[in-house]
């Protein structure tokens, strides 16, 4: 019994992990900026004691849970931009997320993908995904992790 439920657990483990290793390679490309912020700068920003204007971004720190990863990759190289595409498609394909939004205008197309934690006020996994025909500018941002929307009142002055 024990080999059985090991084994099924390594069997689904490649599931939970492929959406950090998906855009794994768009981290070292040529011709690709990126901003990546993994889960030990939250943990570092969450121990920190913000004063004055600074304190709002605390109300923000408190609603992510179990964050994992916030990234950020760009290009305006035509070769780069198809293969981000490619690969949100063929990753989309794989672990289907809901559609919230897609907007067209002038040449800019605009998608954002999600996918719902436990509760409908919790975002688990979210996907942008935008690409500007007219000035060759392409984006993807991808956040894995837990931001419960609902959590706590975050103050706005």
């Amino acid at each position: 019994m024990k080999k059985l439920i090991i084994t099924s657990v390594l069997a689904i483990m490649p599931f939970f992990t492929f959406a950090q290793q998906a855009f794994d390679k768009f981290e070292n490309q040529e011709g690709i900026d990126g901003v990546i912020i993994n889960e030990k700068l939250i943990d570092v920003l969450g121990g920190l004691k913000l004063t004055g204007a600074a304190q709002e971004a605390e109300g923000y720190l408190k609603k992510v849970k179990s964050f994992e990863s916030f990234r950020v990759f760009s290009t305006s190289d035509k070769k780069h931009a198809r293969e981000m595409r490619n690969t949100v498609e063929g990753y989309l394909k794989k672990h289907p997320m809901d559609e919230l939004m897609t907007v067209k205008e002038e040449g800019t197309l605009i998608k954002i993908y999600m996918v719902n934690g436990a509760t409908a006020s919790e975002i688990k996994e979210l996907i942008v995904f935008t690409n500007n025909e007219k000035d060759n500018e392409t984006m993807l941002v991808s956040f894995i992790g837990n931001i419960d929307l609902a959590s706590e009142q975050v103050n706005s002055k």
